[in-house]
């Protein structure tokens, strides 16, 4: 998967290399507008940040149809992160879906639970690993 880091490189490549200029103004200076993500996606349909972003930028622009078609795509992809099912819910909602939403957003919840346990249990680790070395180094004394 693509990180961020590249999107922007990436997208005005892609823009500047198709001979065609955008009918938005800004794109190659804003990267992340869903005119440019759109494009981009075109070239990587399957990278699940650029869908995400793009569905936020569309939501924002009040275009919650598509960006719920955009959110489905990520969600199928990856359906063990919460902020495609939580920013989904917000745009169920602005399309009168309730159900949908209150589906999308107790998903969201529980997922968001599930990381902060594994969260939890990662720094509980870390912490017994950092006193045992403490401990081997002669930082601490155990009784």
């Amino acid at each position: 998967m693509k990180s961020f880091k590249n999107i922007d490189a990436e997208v005005n490549t892609l823009i500047a290399g198709s001979g065609k200029l955008p009918k938005k103004e800004n794109v190659i200076g804003n990267p992340l507008s869903p005119y440019a993500l759109t494009k981009y996606l075109e070239f990587d349909p399957e990278n699940i940040e650029a869908l995400y972003i793009c569905g936020s930028s569309l939501l924002k622009e009040g275009n919650s149809e598509k960006a719920t078609e955009l959110l489905r795509k990520a969600i199928n992809l990856d359906s063990t992160n919460y902020r495609p099912f939580k920013l989904r819910g917000e745009c169920k909602y602005n399309i009168d879906d309730y159900d949908g939403a209150r589906e999308d957003l107790n998903m969201a919840y529980k997922l968001i639970e599930e990381e902060e346990k594994e969260y939890n249990f990662y720094l509980k680790t870390l912490n017994k690993y950092k006193a045992e070395i403490d401990y081997y180094l002669g930082r601490i004394e155990f009784e």
